[in-house]
């Protein structure tokens, strides 16, 4: 990395599209990149909670 290019950081939460992903591609085209996930625990088990009920009230239907 020359002393002139900045390092470009990425940050994805929910969004893992890397396709379509147009703060991933500005930042790509300006010189090197860092890409980091982000893992929200917490979302992920309201997300999964809220599947079982959502599967539970569709089989009680």
């Amino acid at each position: 990395m020359s002393s002139e290019q900045t390092l470009q950081v990425v940050c994805l939460k929910r969004d893992l599209r890397l396709q379509d992903h147009a703060a991933l591609t500005a930042a790509a085209r300006l010189g090197p990149l860092l890409v980091l996930y982000v893992v929200e625990v917490l979302f992920q088990i309201a997300t999964t909670v809220l599947a079982n009920v959502q599967e539970q009230a569709f089989q009680t239907a």
